[in-house]
């Protein structure tokens, strides 16, 4: 894809080489809102916690599942634990409003022809004539080619990563026969 999964493993990364604690990425990676929601309570302080395909448990039309009500809450009070938190979606309006509204950050990362690029834009408050709630958000950073994973580490995340795909896939394969 764009690096998506990429960046945010990067960040990972980052963050626990500047506070000098070992990243545990195996258990930081969730791609259900249950273990996302887990992995926040268990992870180390000022560990990245990211959610892959959060489109999946926060769908912007599934706003009244038990899942997505969770994690809209707890984006509330959820500071407690001190991490990094990233959802992982390919456009930000598949994800519930009431989500989007308390990202400080949105990156937006993309290719050209071989070379990655990748645009960091800062959320700001809506201004008060704005008619909805909605933040707005300002391009703070624009830049290329942010590293690829090591070799060993692409690999252990790829296979993690289309398998627990493949399970998504035979659960809409399964709601389209039913």
């Amino acid at each position: 894809g764009t690096g998506k999964s990429t960046l945010a493993i990067n960040m990972g990364a980052m963050a626990a080489y500047l506070t000098g604690k070992k990243w545990p990425w195996k258990k930081a990676i969730a791609y259900d809102g249950k273990q996302y929601l887990s992995s926040l309570q268990q992870l180390p302080e000022y560990s990245t916690v990211i959610l892959n395909e959060a489109g999946e448990d926060l769908f912007n039309r599934d706003w009244q599942k038990k899942t997505s009500k969770a994690i809209s809450r707890s984006q509330q009070n959820d500071r407690v634990y001190r991490k990094i938190k990233l959802f992982i979606v390919p456009y930000a309006s598949m994800i519930d409003v009431n989500i989007i509204r308390t990202a400080h950050y949105r990156m937006h990362c993309s290719t050209l022809g071989s070379r990655r690029l990748v645009e960091v834009w800062e959320g700001m408050p809506a201004p008060m004539f704005q008619k909805h709630d909605k933040p707005y958000y300002k391009q703070i950073f624009r830049g290329y080619a942010f590293s690829k994973l090591p070799d060993s580490m692409y690999k252990e995340y790829l296979h993690l990563d289309i398998g627990k795909k493949e399970d998504m896939n035979a659960k809409y394969r399964k709601q389209i026969q039913a």
